[in-house]
C-alpha cells in the first residue's frame, strides 16, 4: 500500500470539506434570519395591535357618556364604598395605634438618678442591685457636691459651693455615706420602687 501523501489529493479533500462546513454554517445562518425575521414581525404585529387598542380606549373614554348621570355617580359611591371596604384592615391597626398610644414600660436600664437625702444622685450602671459609683448634686441648680467630714463620731456633710449651705449629713466618712445611698437605692430596686421614679422621670421629659 502507497502511504506516501499526495498534494492533489489532499487538496481535494480539504476543498470538499470545506465547502460542506460552509454549506452548513450556511444553512445555519440562514434558519438564524428567519427566526430573527419572524420574531420581529410577531413584535411589530403586536405593537401594532396594542396601539390600535389604546387608540380605541382613549376614542371611548372621549366619547359621549351613554348612561345618566344618576346611575354614574351611584356607581362611582358604590365604588368608593367598595374600596374603603377593602383597605379598611389596613388602615385600622395604623388609627388604632395613633389613638392608643404604646404605654411606656421602664427598664432597670434607664434607672440612672434619683433623690436619696435631698441630694440628687447620678450613676452610670447598675451592677446587680447597686449603683456603680453615684455621685451627688444639688437639686436646685446641678452642682457636684463637696464633702466634708467632721466630729467623732464621723459625719460626712454633703455641700453646694455655689448655693453656699450644706445639702445633707450622713453618719460616718465618706465611704461608709456613700455605701448608705446605695443601700438605699438597693432597697428601692428589690422593692421595684425604681419603676415608679423611671415613669415619673420619664413622663416629665416627655411632657
Amino acid at each position: 500500500m502507497n502511504n506516501e501523501k499526495n498534494p492533489i489529493r489532499d487538496g481535494i479533500i480539504v476543498t470538499v470539506v470545506g465547502g460542506i462546513i460552509l454549506a452548513v454554517l450556511a444553512w445555519i445562518f440562514d434558519g438564524v434570519l428567519e427566526a430573527l425575521k419572524s420574531i420581529g414581525n410577531w413584535l411589530l404585529s403586536g405593537l401594532i395591535y396594542v396601539k390600535q387598542d389604546l387608540i380605541a380606549l382613549w376614542d371611548y373614554f372621549r366619547s359621549p357618556l351613554t348612561i345618566p348621570w344618576g346611575l354614574l355617580w351611584l356607581l362611582v359611591i358604590l365604588s368608593i364604598i367598595a374600596l374603603w371596604r377593602l383597605l379598611l384592615p389596613a388602615i385600622s391597626p395604623l388609627v388604632k395605634k395613633e389613638k392608643t398610644p404604646k404605654p411606656y414600660k421602664p427598664r432597670l436600664d434607664d434607672y440612672r438618678e434619683d433623690v436619696v437625702f435631698n441630694i440628687k444622685w447620678e450613676w452610670s450602671n447598675i451592677y446587680g442591685t447597686l449603683p456603680n459609683e453615684p455621685a451627688g448634686f444639688c437639686s436646685n441648680c446641678s452642682t457636684r457636691l463637696v464633702y466634708s467630714v467632721d466630729g467623732y463620731p464621723e459625719k460626712t456633710s454633703f455641700i453646694c459651693q455655689s448655693c453656699g449651705r450644706t445639702i445633707a449629713t450622713l453618719d460616718g466618712n465618706l465611704r461608709y455615706a456613700l455605701s448608705t445611698v446605695a443601700r438605699e437605692i438597693e432597697r428601692r430596686i428589690k422593692t421595684n420602687e425604681w419603676q415608679f421614679i423611671v415613669t415619673r422621670q420619664h413622663n416629665q421629659k416627655t411632657g
